[in-house]
Order: C-alpha cells, then structure tokens, then sequence
C-alpha cells in the first residue's frame, strides 16, 4: 500500500523534501491540495533546474539574456502564486496551548 502523502516520484530528493515538511507543517491532505503542492515542488524544481544551468552557461549568451531567464522567472512567479493558493504564506498549524515550560 502507497503512502498517499508520499511525495510523487517525478520530484527530484531536493523538492521532495520541501514536499514533505509542506505537508507536514500545513498538514495537507485533500486531494486538490496535494495536487497544488506537487505543483508548487514541480515549479520550484524547474527554477532550481534553470538557475543551475544559467549559473553553469553565464547569464549571457552570444550578448542576449540566456534563454532560460525566462523560463527561471516564470517558474518562481508560479511559484509564489500556488504557495497563496495553498495559503502557505501563513504561519504553519501550531499546537493549541502554551507552549511547553523550559526545564
């Protein structure tokens, strides 16, 4: 039996990581929610993707913007897009009460 939080296989270690702690933290478990969060890992494995090669290539190429600028930045505004879809530019769900008394 699969684990239906499991973080899907086309992620990359980096992204499934961050797909892991999202749902974790926000505690996403609906179906349309988990799809937004492999979006939003899918987005942010192609800008990390992108910026590796534009890092690699020079941000120039034959004197025009490397093509992948483009790409980088339309990735990280899909981004930033689906993390407010997912609400997740609040605080993450936190025990009710007072937090516990330092020893």
């Amino acid at each position: 039996m699969t684990n239906r939080f499991a973080p899907p296989e086309t992620l990359a270690a980096p992204e499934a990581d961050i797909y892991r702690r999202l749902q974790a933290d926000y505690d996403v478990q609906d179906a349309p929610g988990l799809v937004l969060l492999h979006q939003l890992c899918r987005s942010l494995q192609l800008a990390r993707e992108a910026r590796e090669q534009i890092d690699r290539d020079g941000l120039l190429m034959d004197g025009k913007a490397h093509p992948l600028c483009g790409v980088l930045r339309d990735a990280e505004k899909q981004a930033a897009a689906t993390m407010r879809q997912l609400n997740f530019d609040t605080e993450p769900l936190k025990a009710v009460g007072r937090p516990p008394m330092a020893a």
